[in-house]
C-alpha cells in the first residue's frame, strides 16, 4: 500500500505483506497512522479484483455510498475510487466478450470492431491499431493494459465512424450501430 499526494508529487510505500489481504483493520490502521503524522486521507484505490470487492462489501462501500467514514476523523469521509486502468481492461473484456447495456438502454456491441479489422486491406487501414490479435485476446494478455488502449481508442472510434459513414459495413446489423460503438469508444 503506498499513500501519495493529491497536490503534489509524492508518493511513499506505508504497507507490505506477503499472502496478507486487505483488511479493514489494516487499512484503517494506515489511514490512523497518517493522520497521526500530519496528513489527510480523503481518499484510497483499488482495483476490483475480489478481495477488494470483499473489503468494499464490508466498508459498505456501493455505487451510491462511493466512502466510508474516516476512523482518524468522525463525520469526514474517505472516497473509494477504482483503479482506472483495471477499469479500461474490464470494459475491454466485458464488450469482446458480452453487449453492453449502457444505462440509457443505449446496446454497445463488437460487430462494429469485428468489421473495422475484416475490411482492412493493405491499401485500406482505417483502423491501423487494431488487429484480430487484439480482438481475440486469451489468458494472461487479457491483463495488458496497452492492449485494451489499443481497442478503446480515439484512433478506433474515428475508423469505426468513417467506416460506418462511408456504408463500407456491407449491410449488417452494424450499421444500426456504429456510431454509438464509435461515440462509447
Amino acid at each position: 500500500m503506498c499513500a501519495r499526494g493529491l497536490f503534489s508529487q509524492w508518493k511513499q510505500p506505508i504497507f507490505f505483506d506477503f499472502d496478507c489481504d486487505m483488511s479493514v483493520t489494516i487499512l484503517n490502521n494506515a489511514i490512523k497512522e497518517l493522520h497521526d503524522v500530519g496528513f489527510s486521507v480523503v481518499a484510497f484505490v483499488s482495483d476490483m479484483g475480489p478481495k477488494n470487492r470483499g473489503l468494499h462489501k464490508k466498508l459498505d462501500i456501493t455505487p451510491t455510498k462511493p466512502y466510508f467514514e474516516n476512523p482518524s476523523i468522525p463525520g469526514e469521509k474517505v472516497f473509494c475510487f477504482v483503479d482506472t486502468p483495471y477499469l479500461l481492461k474490464l470494459i475491454r473484456n466485458h464488450l469482446l466478450d458480452n453487449d453492453l447495456i449502457l444505462a440509457d438502454g443505449q446496446v454497445i456491441i463488437r460487430i462494429p470492431l469485428d468489421k473495422l479489422v475484416e475490411i482492412q486491406t493493405a491499401q485500406l487501414k482505417p483502423g491501423w491499431k487494431l488487429s484480430k490479435t487484439l480482438l481475440y485476446v486469451k489468458g494472461s494478455g487479457r491483463q495488458n493494459v496497452k492492449v485494451a488502449a489499443k481497442v478503446l481508442s480515439a484512433n478506433t472510434a474515428k475508423a469505426i465512424l468513417f467506416v460506418g459513414n462511408n456504408q463500407l459495413f456491407n449491410g449488417t446489423d452494424a450499421e444500426n450501430c456504429y456510431k454509438i460503438t464509435s461515440d462509447f469508444i
